[in-house]
């Protein structure tokens, strides 16, 4: 049993479980623990839901690609630039990004990301196994060359994820939407 002190009024004893050496890990600059997702979005997965317990997915972005506007009914999503402009339209209001951005978009609020060049950025979901295994589909959709629409929308779907306008990413820039 361990003791947590947050103030003076306050304290409070937790369990603290074992140990888990086998749960670390080192990812070099290029990998990824599993297949990275749909063309035009290369990630890497760094934590996924079985590493976290299910408490959440980090992800490694570098996205040349729209993601269309879509919401996803059961994972809240923050994203962090590191490099790029990307703009997000969250609901109704567009957030211009920068390197350096945060941005925090809820469950059940549509979203998409725009961009006219690659920006690259990490993204933390929550909870963990969703949108490992929705990404884990995608990228098994496209290796097998099995990548119909219908397939997409059926891998999308079982992820929690509503497409509003007919595909989830694409090349289109932002000047066009």
């Amino acid at each position: 049993m361990q003791t947590i002190i947050r103030s003076n009024s306050e304290q409070r004893s937790i369990s603290v479980t074992a140990f888990d050496a086998s749960r670390i890990y080192k990812l070099g600059p290029t990998e990824s623990l599993r297949p990275s997702g749909p063309n035009g979005t290369g990630s890497r997965l760094l934590v996924g839901g079985a590493q976290s317990e299910g408490q959440y997915t980090f992800r490694y972005y570098r996205a040349e690609a729209t993601m269309y506007p879509h919401t996803h009914e059961r994972e809240d999503e923050n994203v962090y630039v590191l490099s790029g402009n990307p703009t997000v339209v969250l609901g109704e209001t567009t957030y211009e990004l920068a390197p350096g951005d945060f941005l925090f978009m809820p469950h059940h609020v549509k979203h998409a990301i725009y961009t006219n060049d690659p920006w690259e950025g990490f993204s933390v979901s929550s909870p963990g196994y969703i949108f490992d295994e929705m990404m884990d589909d995608l990228a098994n959709l496209i290796a097998a060359d099995a990548a119909t629409p219908e397939a997409m929308g059926e891998a999308l779907k079982r992820g929690g994820i509503t497409v509003h306008e007919g595909k989830w990413y694409g090349e289109t820039p932002i000047v066009q939407r």
